[in-house]
């Protein structure tokens, strides 16, 4: 299942101006971000997870405050590698191969994932 498209709109509009204040504050690359690039800042955002309050305090990009509160949210991400295990109507299930493991639903933002993980599952 996909994430509503209004949502996954709201997503990068909320994530791209993130990823362009991280970028700039660390003096990662180029100025207009390309997927490679975009990743190599995401994973330095995730590494420094201050950036995010500071992004939110100083608001550059005048978010509105449910914006800025979506924001801070992801404080709490979760990242690391993950077995998926099966595809529901709903979600997909995400096992964490950490210790202790963790499960977790997960919705698609706009490819679904049986485009993204061939082979079947679980992968």
């Amino acid at each position: 299942m996909l994430l509503d498209p209004a949502d996954a709109k709201l997503f990068f509009r909320i994530q791209l101006p993130l990823l362009a204040f991280v970028n700039r504050k660390l003096a990662l690359g180029e100025e207009l971000l390309t997927n490679e690039s975009r990743i190599k800042v995401r994973d330095t955002l995730f590494s420094r997870r201050d950036l995010i309050e500071l992004f939110a305090t100083e608001n550059p990009f005048h978010l509105s405050s449910e914006e800025i509160d979506i924001v801070r949210s992801w404080r709490h991400a979760v990242l690391g590698e993950f077995y998926v295990l099966r595809q529901l109507k709903s979600h997909a299930i995400f096992l964490s191969i950490e210790k202790p493991g963790a499960a977790y639903a997960v919705v698609a933002l706009t490819q679904p994932f049986e485009e993204l993980i061939t082979g079947g599952l679980p992968r």
